[in-house]
């Protein structure tokens, strides 16, 4: 095609398969229980978070489009993995009705549940079955909504234990919001979960929403604007993906893996992206 003709310009990102970012997150996983003789080279090849800063350089070239009045077509091999990633970040950044928890809520039923995600096959909810399928495209999401909230920490109306219990909700398979492929298969098999609850239904009560709230939220209207640089995505989720590290390790034999190896994975990070002499501030954002 003639990008002239079209008056258009095409523009690749790189943002890798769901079969690559599959073998990152157990590269990933491997990393994290690692030894202290190889953790830091596991890690590195896992390449998780180069990952995630294409996926969040992606969504920032499309805001940046749209803030100079030009529009963006956003498309991906299939439609329903790296697009719903990218587009529904850029949403994020530009509307902060979608930084609410309402507004995420909408923002997640919207481009995932009706639009057709593969919840059942990436996740393992009710899909395909076939192991191959799987991909943490749902975590990669919702962890780069993480790393944009650490870079604007009052932008959020929820704090990040409103996340985890999302990524939760989708890998307990309690809801229904989150089974199988579409919605024509969970209207389909909708007898069969009369005693599953809507995920979004157990938010509203108060004591529940009450300790999702970010206690720092100031309601802004602005686009957020996110760095991409590795200084800034220079640390991994550890509320996440660190937080069954105490019984893990007191499971394992009594082979001796100290804790301070983990809680210093920032190290990690500033010999990876080659800012040793960076400072870190108390966010986890490197600053020069």
């Amino acid at each position: 095609e003639d990008e002239s003709f079209y008056k258009c310009a095409y523009m690749c990102q790189g943002v890798e398969d769901c079969h690559t970012v599959q073998g990152s997150l157990e590269q990933l996983r491997r990393a994290i229980g690692a030894g202290s003789r190889n953790w830091r080279s596991a890690f590195t090849q896992s390449r998780w978070l180069e990952h995630l800063e294409s996926l969040m350089s992606a969504s920032q070239r499309v805001v940046t489009e749209i803030q100079e009045q030009r529009s963006v077509l956003v498309h991906c091999s299939n439609g329903w993995d790296r697009t719903t990633q990218i587009v529904s970040l850029a949403m994020l950044q530009c509307d902060s009705y979608f930084r609410t928890i309402d507004g995420f809520k909408t923002l997640v039923q919207k481009e995932w549940c009706d639009a057709g995600f593969r919840f059942g096959s990436r996740c393992g909810n009710g899909g395909s079955g076939n192991r191959k399928d799987l991909s943490p495209i749902f975590l990669q999401f919702i962890e780069s909504v993480w790393h944009i909230s650490t870079q604007h920490p009052t932008a959020f109306e929820f704090n990040e234990e409103f996340l985890i219990k999302v990524i939760d909700a989708v890998y307990s398979c309690k809801h229904v919001d989150f089974l199988h492929d579409n919605k024509k298969a969970r209207d389909e098999h909708n007898a069969e979960y009369r005693d599953l609850t809507s995920f979004w239904s157990e938010l509203s009560a108060p004591s529940v929403k009450n300790t999702l709230l970010n206690i720092g939220y100031v309601p802004t209207s602005c686009v957020l604007f996110v760095k991409t640089h590795p200084r800034y995505i220079n640390d991994l989720w550890r509320s996440y993906h660190y937080r069954y590290m105490d019984q893990w390790q007191g499971s394992k034999n009594g082979v001796s893996r100290t804790y301070s190896y983990i809680t210093r994975m920032s190290d990690i990070f500033r010999y990876v992206s080659g800012e040793a002499d960076s400072e870190i501030s108390s966010n986890g954002v490197y600053q020069n």
